[in-house]
């Protein structure tokens, strides 16, 4: 089953995985775009995958991997599109959006946050930071040059859910790491 992902920049589509749980809380590393987050133990995890490519993860709050309406997506792409802000890759617009609404950021970066009442009744909270300077063609990294890699936090709840969504979603966002990526 594919999903859309929520509002990504790169506008990527997420196809999940079933991803074994465990029974120490799982750390989960992403080399390839450097980050580390923990999940709760004996949690559900699924990949977050951009066509083949593993992103990250989500944990479904309710429902699995193959259908779920209350989730926290943790998940990095390339700037492709050479933003320079995380308020420019967090997507927060229409009537009920709200920019910084929410006290969160990744890793003690700077971060944006925007939550969001959508058409369908859900809500959609969003934390987005950048890091590390773009490799230049000489392979040393630009200075002047938008940040290379896209972080982003998302938990995707209803109303009624949120209050104790957030607070699992606060646990989560706490122990996102975001460290050098692979070279």
């Amino acid at each position: 089953m594919k999903l859309t992902a929520p509002l990504i920049a790169s506008a990527a589509l997420l196809l999940h995985a079933p991803v074994p749980a465990c029974a120490q809380p799982p750390e989960r590393i992403q080399t390839e775009y450097g980050f580390k987050v923990r999940f709760p133990s004996q949690a559900t995890l699924c990949e977050a995958l951009s066509g083949e490519h593993k992103v990250g993860w989500f944990m479904p709050l309710q429902g699995d991997c193959n259908v779920s309406k209350r989730r926290i997506i943790v998940l990095a792409n390339y700037n492709a599109a050479f933003q320079t802000s995380p308020q420019a890759i967090t997507y927060c617009a229409g009537a009920t959006a709200q920019r910084d609404a929410v006290d969160l950021s990744l890793n003690g970066h700077a971060s944006a946050t925007c939550l969001e009442h959508r058409p369908n009744g859900s809500i959609l909270v969003t934390v987005a930071a950048q890091a590390w300077p773009q490799p230049t063609s000489s392979g040393d990294a630009g200075e002047d040059v938008a940040p290379w890699i896209n972080y982003y936090a998302y938990l995707e709840t209803t109303p009624s859910r949120l209050d104790e969504d957030m607070h699992a979603f606060r646990r989560v966002v706490e122990t996102v790491q975001i460290v050098p990526p692979a070279s």
